[in-house]
């Protein structure tokens, strides 16, 4: 499903990028054993295959923002860890809590810039 050819990663460490468009791509980082997944692509097919131990998003992408991820891994069975990056916040504590009540099955952590 990869649209580039997969270096052999444990698994455990994969960390899946979700970014905006479309595919899947592995990120070729030294030490980063990552694959870049557009949101349109993020299905239950695609975490079957990766078996991400960790989902990272911005906060607010191009088309879907990090409610809708979080929305999205909860229907599609993740129960792992979800980290939102994000700028600064004037309540991150707020947006951290109303997003992980939309996905109770997720860890859901944000690392914003504080102000």
């Amino acid at each position: 499903m990869l649209d580039q050819p997969a270096m052999l990663l444990d698994q455990d460490l994969v960390m899946l990028l979700v970014t905006g468009g479309h595919g899947t791509a592995a990120v070729l980082s030294p030490g980063l054993p990552a694959v870049r997944c557009g949101f349109r692509t993020l299905t239950a097919d695609t975490l079957n295959e990766l078996s991400p131990g960790l989902v990272v998003s911005g906060l607010m992408g191009p088309h879907f923002d990090a409610l809708d991820v979080a929305e999205r891994l909860q229907a599609i069975g993740y129960h792992g860890t979800y980290r939102i990056v994000a700028g600064a916040l004037a309540d991150p504590d707020m947006v951290q809590a109303e997003i992980a009540d939309a996905a109770p099955g997720l860890d859901v952590r944000i690392s914003c810039q504080r102000g």
